[in-house]
């Protein structure tokens, strides 16, 4: 018998249990969601080769540049690898390459949007071009919807 009320349970096959509600949020995961080693992993390594554009875009929202809010990189949410988390504005970031134009990835990335939608999430689509050519227009993209949040909290 597992004990799943603990953060840190741990099941059969590598698998970890962390604590879930369905719009909650703890340190910066979703509760109760079961994330394999070898997804965790997977996040790790893409924390260490991020693209030129997440690279740019991280350097601008890492150590709580925006608003005060803390942004997490390369979060796992229901199974999907977000490049980019806020918890506090409950919004997923993500970097668009060239590989999201194919049909396939279309289809994978509209799945994606809907389980996230789902959790109370909302994403911010953004282009490798977009990035490198107007990153000042992107971060205030991020600025205004982090912002808009906290003034429905007030």
């Amino acid at each position: 018998m597992h004990d799943l009320s603990r953060p840190s349970a741990t099941l059969s096959h590598g698998e970890r249990v962390l604590e879930k509600n369905a719009m909650s949020f703890s340190s910066g995961v979703v509760k109760l969601q079961r994330i394999s080693n070898g997804k965790l992993r997977q996040a790790q390594e893409l924390r260490k080769s991020m693209t030129e554009a997440e690279d740019i875009l991280w350097k601008k929202l890492r150590r709580k540049q925006i608003l005060g809010v803390k942004i997490r990189r390369q979060q796992i949410i229901e199974g999907f690898i977000a490049d980019f988390f806020c918890e506090h504005a409950k919004l997923v970031i993500e970097v668009d390459g060239g590989v999201h134009l194919t049909q396939d990835q279309k289809a994978v990335d509209a799945h994606r949007k809907e389980v996230f939608e789902a959790r109370g999430l909302k994403e911010l689509r953004f282009t490798n071009k977009q990035i490198e050519n107007d990153i000042e227009h992107v971060i205030g993209m991020i600025t205004e919807h982090i912002g808009l949040k906290r003034k429905k909290e007030i």
